[in-house]
């Protein structure tokens, strides 16, 4: 069949469009993707068009012959006033903006709007006082051409309510809880002079807003500004009326307890953690002052949590309360709404209060002002999140709440009644800036061939084939790439197939550049550090085995590391120079903690909200960063990672509009500078080879030769323009010049590199304030036991600590009545007063530190010129005693230092030991007493005599979060009293007739402890780890530590790892194959008995447990075997010695009785030979007499 003409036009037309379009695609620049700042245009250049309001609304439909029609929304735009903005109604003509405010102005001629201002829409309203409210509403109720959106009645009461105190410049209180400033400054008054005198200005004023609003406020300042320390004054204010309790992500419960002892004026004893149910402050005989629990512990405690009373609630990272569309809200979130409904001052902080929508923010601030974004959280979603019918790809419809409107309004009302919040630019202007570089990398085949297989298997199965020298090679000579896989690749694949390209960016870094070079790394020691996020296990892996292999320490935190192993891992990021590299999941530790000492910042994997990115890059740029923060995000080229980021850019500026304001919203993520990277597929380390098959060019200067432009740079000016997004071609070209000028921007040739090529003058601005002083003393409590607390005057105590802490040459006391008591959470050391004769029990004289700031302070000779410190650490008197109990104490083994814990200890500590009591079954060696020869006690045995009144009980309870039900038995007493399990005592704890768990059986936990050592062998091993943490006490190899470093790397890899690290256990073969082949922790170290069992050394409780690693546990081991050789041997023979003495004696014993019964046959035989004759001489009368008697009474036999 043949076309005609006509069509023949027509496809030639439709073919000729399609190439036009293609063309249009394939010149399309990359800078597009990824948007870069502006620069200011003048209005010659880029003249305005005004808008028209609703004509380029889709499915828009004008009618002329129907009336000009228009609505207008009225909301608040500032504390005392509101704006008016004209809108078009759907199916009418719009008037324009002119006419609408002509028609406005006929219809309220007695109101007089104050000036007009811009929306965020880009049209303009005008702006009313919010007194004419009332009137401006009248007035728009009368017409029947102009339709208005009146503002909510809960937004406008709350508003209208505060805006009093911001007319007149005094606070005046409007709710029941909120605080008049004469007792705010009474409250503020009562903190400590060194906390006051730490606080800067703004600090201080947030603090004032809480108070004034009665403890109930969100602390939204951004990240670095130091929210922990505004939240733990406002609650120190209240604490006389109870306890305080602090939620916070697992990882921050270590910092909690380091700035609670810092700043508040307690005993280490007054703040409790919980880790597990075990730790439930509800079984604690003493009720402390502050507890910090998790958000999920919270959840599995959650009964006994809402049976306490609590004074303060401080909610840490409160983002984590984001509101679901789901009617009813996530456990561990309804459990925290639960204890927060009954506490009287809640705190929330937050540096990202709404991570991706405004609709997130609702459980917040419903917890804080109850009704205050409406009756519920549908009701505030569709009055300011816009919320909207969607269609998903399968046809079903579901409401889509990430949207925003009226978030100006939004912003106002959360800033007047419950929400604070100051930006980084505004009080900390001595910052220095944060710049960001985008680094594109083009993905080769085998890169992506590699993501895909590496997701296509488990964890497990991907660990072993990670270690199988030819995985590697396997995955590099797969070409069979279907067209369309860069754009189908997940998230997790995305980020695997990166790690090619950022080893090559990475080994041209100034640290893998002095790992590589010793003469350089000597030369410049501690020059810079990096953090590396990203989101999956297995890309944190990779990134993992690239640095272990180039020989460059670093730390690593993710969902796995346990909670003292991170807090482990800051402090020795922060202040270990060696330590060059924190690889750090994002989820896990991209908020809430301290990385001041990097100066890169590496996103490997696009966070999932752009405020989670916010949040850890922020982790170096905050409050005591005296250097610029180079941020390099990377981002694979016609990947999804194009979409994300631009997914992260539109939420950030409804996000932002809802927190910072109209005037500080963020538009989009700033950068300035976007590079393009090649991946090569073949790939050497950096030395005297050359890189080969790469390319780097940067988008906004040409191409070039290396990958100097993708290197990190120290210094950029402050005048410097930088780029905006959506900034074009053109304008980025012109810049061009300006850019690659700038010292940032280093050219490297293709030769061996030094780091001095570099290195250049960090623009350093003026140095933040750095840590300060340690709490000062302002009232003071004693104890009535040694642990326990007795009241003591504060005026009285002040005056003696002012006394103590005068410069005097002398001391003012004698230096033995100082006493001292270490946190067992933090390890700092608590001091006490002591005086013979007068104290009946240690005094706390409020004054804590840590073992290295006393070494900081050099030697008592050179500490001279600081008598006149306000410390007792700072004076060399006291510090020669306090050195001696540094040295003691860490001379003791784990094991006694958790015994004495919680008492104020005297020199030397050895007595200490001495005066604890002893344990109703074991020595004080944790020997059983009368010794045992059994590994484990039988669970049969293990527990005291049931009382003879009691009987047994069956109870069925969970041992786990996650395990199945069991069933125990339990003795009960006549008075239906539930007995210890252990030792037959009556308990007394909270959960003892209804427990929940197997702790609830014991009447204390360390009846359960023992319990547990004493019949599992697993137990007693976690117990031990949790003391020495898995380091030998041999040859103090950290074992824990070297099985976390071999698990990602290949075989070869951990064999010379081990070699390295480890050579005594890589000198034993068969050690060493087995924790090549499978690294946990039973192939790298073992739980040893001190006493071995076969001494009496068996059934023993940790004081007679060490660690050991394998190499050190065989030699043990095999001393051991030749000591009982010997000893069987010598045994063997004293046996053989004891049977032929044995049999010797029974062959003498049968020999005698042989003669025996011999010579008793023949005396018989004599006997009945001999005939006595009466009268004869050889008897006498008695013998014939009584003869003669027994042959009467004597029957003869006759065969004899």
């Amino acid at each position: 069949m043949e076309i005609t003409e006509e069509q023949r036009k027509r496809a030639e037309a439709s073919r000729l469009a399609a190439l036009a379009k293609r063309k249009v695609a394939q010149e399309r620049h990359p800078c597009t993707d990824f948007k870069v700042r502006k620069l200011e245009s003048t209005s010659a250049e880029l003249p305005l068009v005004p808008r028209k309001l609703g004509a380029d609304r889709p499915g828009h439909v004008l009618r002329p012959h129907l009336p000009q029609k228009f609505r207008v929304t009225l909301q608040i735009c500032s504390p005392d006033s509101f704006c008016v903005t004209p809108e078009a109604v759907k199916g009418f003509p719009f008037p324009g903006e002119p006419e609408c405010f002509r028609r406005l102005n006929q219809l309220l001629p007695t109101v007089i709007p104050s000036h007009f201002t811009q929306v965020d829409e880009g049209g303009k309203a005008c702006v009313y006082k919010l007194e004419e409210y009332d009137s401006v509403l009248r007035c728009l109720k009368k017409s029947e051409q102009v339709e208005f959106e009146e503002i909510p009645w809960g937004t406008y009461n709350a508003v209208e309510r505060m805006s009093h105190s911001h007319i007149s410049g005094e606070w005046i209180p409007c709710r029941p809880e909120h605080l008049p400033d004469v007792k705010v400054d009474e409250l503020i008054s009562t903190l400590p002079k060194t906390l006051l005198d730490y606080l800067l200005p703004f600090q201080l004023e947030g603090i004032k807003f809480g108070l004034r609003r009665g403890g109930r406020c969100l602390i939204a300042d951004d990240m670095g500004l130091g929210k922990t320390l505004q939240a733990v004054a406002i609650a120190y204010c209240f604490m006389k009326e109870g306890s305080i309790l602090v939620v916070c992500p697992a990882i921050l419960r270590f910092s909690w307890a380091e700035e609670l002892e810092r700043w508040f004026p307690c005993l280490p004893t007054d703040i409790h953690l919980v880790f597990g149910h075990h730790n439930n402050p509800a079984c604690l005989t003493r009720r402390p002052k502050v507890v910090v629990i998790s958000y999920k512990m919270l959840h599995h405690l959650h009964k006994s949590m809402l049976e306490q009373e609590w004074a303060v609630l401080i909610v840490d990272e409160s983002h984590h309360l984001r509101c679901s569309k789901k009617k009813n809200e996530p456990k561990e979130i309804r459990s925290l709404l639960d204890v927060a409904s009954k506490v009287k001052r809640v705190v929330l902080l937050s540096g990202t209060p709404s991570l991706s929508r405004p609709f997130d923010i609702f459980n917040q601030i419903d917890l804080l002002w109850p009704g205050l974004l409406g009756k519920n959280k549908y009701e505030f979603a569709k009055t300011y999140c816009a919320v909207k019918s969607v269609l998903d790809v399968q046809g079903k419809t579901f409401q889509d709440f990430t949207g925003g409107k009226r978030l100006d309004e939004l912003n106002v009302l959360l800033k007047q009644t419950v929400m604070i919040r100051r930006l980084k630019e505004h009080v900390l202007v001595q910052l220095p800036p944060k710049r960001r570089q985008i680094i594109r990398l083009l993905l080769s085949k085998s890169d992506i061939a590699s993501a895909f297989a590496c997701s296509n298997v488990g964890d497990d199965e991907a660990s072993t084939n990670a270690t199988n020298d030819g995985y590697e090679s396997q995955i590099a000579d797969a070409t069979n790439v279907y067209p369309g896989a860069l754009v189908e690749m997940s998230y997790q694949q995305r980020g695997i197939a990166k790690l090619s390209g950022f080893c090559q960016w990475m080994s041209l870094h100034p640290i893998i550049v002095e790992a590589d070079n010793a003469e350089i790394s000597d030369i410049h020691t501690g020059s810079r550090k990096m953090i590396i996020f990203a989101h999956h296990h297995k890309v944190l892996d990779g990134v993992e085995r690239f640095i272990s292999e180039k020989g460059v320490s670093f730390v690593r935190i993710d969902g796995t590391t346990l909670a003292r192993d991170r807090q482990a891992s800051v402090i020795s990021f922060q202040s270990s120079p060696e330590v060059k590299v924190a690889i750090i999941g994002v989820e896990a530790g991209g908020f809430g903690i301290d990385l001041t000492s990097a100066q890169d910042v590496v996103f490997l994997e696009l966070p999932i909200t752009a405020n989670s990115m916010l949040q850890a890059e922020d982790r170096a740029h905050r409050r005591g960063q005296t250097k610029g923060v180079n941020i390099y995000i990377f981002c694979a080229k016609d990947t999804l990672d194009e979409s994300h980021w631009q997914r992260l850019n539109r939420s950030l500026q409804r996000v932002s509009s809802t927190t910072n304001g109209k005037y500080d919203s963020v538009k989009e993520i700033e950068v300035e500078r976007i590079s393009t990277l090649e991946a090569s597929t073949k790939f050497y380390n950096f030395g005297d080879k050359i890189i080969e098959n790469q390319s780097c060019h940067e988008q906004v200067g040409g191409e070039r030769d290396d990958l100097s432009t993708c290197l990190p740079s120290d210094s950029l000016q402050a005048e410097e323009p930088a780029f905006e997004v959506g900034h074009s071609l053109d304008q980025l070209e012109a810049q061009s010049d300006t850019v690659l000028a700038s010292p940032e921007v280093v050219c490297i040739p293709k030769k061996k590199c030094t780091t001095s090529e570099f290195e250049i003058e960090n623009d350093v601005s003026e140095n933040i304030r750095g840590q300060g002083s340690n709490s000062d003393t302002t009232c003071g409590r004693a104890s009535e036991e040694r642990e326990a607390i007795w009241p003591v005057s504060t005026a009285r105590h002040t005056s003696a600590l002012d006394q103590q802490h005068e410069p005097n040459e002398n001391c003012s006391f004698d230096v033995h009545c100082l006493r001292f008591e270490v946190s067992r959470y933090t390890g700092r050391i608590h001091l006490y007063l002591c005086n013979a004769g007068t104290d009946s029990r240690p005094r706390p004289l409020f004054e804590n530190f840590r073992p290295d700031e006393v070494e900081a302070l050099g030697s008592a000779e050179n500490c001279s010129q600081k008598i006149g410190g306000r410390f007792i650490k700072e004076n060399p008197g006291y510090r020669s005693a306090i050195v001696a109990f540094i040295n003691d104490w860490n001379n003791l083994r784990p094991v006694k230092r958790k015994k004495l814990f919680g008492k104020p200890l005297q020199l030397p500590l050895t007595a200490e030991l001495c005066y604890l009591e002893e344990s109703t079954n074991h020595t004080a060696d944790g020997l059983l007493k009368g010794q045992s020869k059994r590994r484990k006690t039988p669970i049969d045995e293990v527990s005291c005599p049931l009382p003879s009144d009691a009987i047994w009980k069956k109870v069925r309870l969970c041992n786990g979060y996650k395990s199945k039900e069991k069933e125990y038995t339990q003795g009960w007493s006549s008075m239906d009293e539930p007995l210890c399990k252990l030792c037959q005592r009556p308990c007394r704890n909270c959960n003892a007739k209804t427990p929940e768990y197997f702790e609830d059986l014991f009447c204390n936990l360390h009846c359960y402890d023992e319990y547990r050592v004493r019949t599992s062998n697993r137990s007693l091993r976690q117990e031990l780890f949790q003391l020495e943490h898995g380091v030998c006490t041999s040859c103090q190899l950290d074992c824990h530590n070297l099985v976390k470093r071999l698990k990602p790397l290949s075989l070869s890899r951990r064999r010379d790892y081990i070699k390295q690290h480890a050579p005594r256990v890589a000198s034993r073969k068969k050690l060493l194959e087995k924790l090549i082949k499978d690294p946990n922790e039973g192939h790298a170290w073992h739980a040893d008995h001190i006493i071995p069992v076969y001494r009496g050394g068996g059934e023993c409780q940790l004081d007679n447990m060490r660690t050991l690693c394998v190499a050190c546990h065989y030699d043990v081991t095999a001393a051991q075997r030749r000591e009982r050789r010997v000893m069987k041997n010598e045994a063997k023979k004293k046996l053989e010695t004891i049977v032929n003495n044995f049999k010797n004696d029974q062959e003498s014993e049968r020999t005698n009785s042989c003669l025996k019964e011999q010579q008793l046959r023949e005396n018989i035989l004599e006997e009945e030979l001999f005939i006595q004759v009466a009268g004869s001489a050889y008897s006498n009368d008695t013998a014939v007499g009584a003869t003669s008697f027994d042959l009467k009474n004597t029957i003869i036999d006759p065969s004899k």
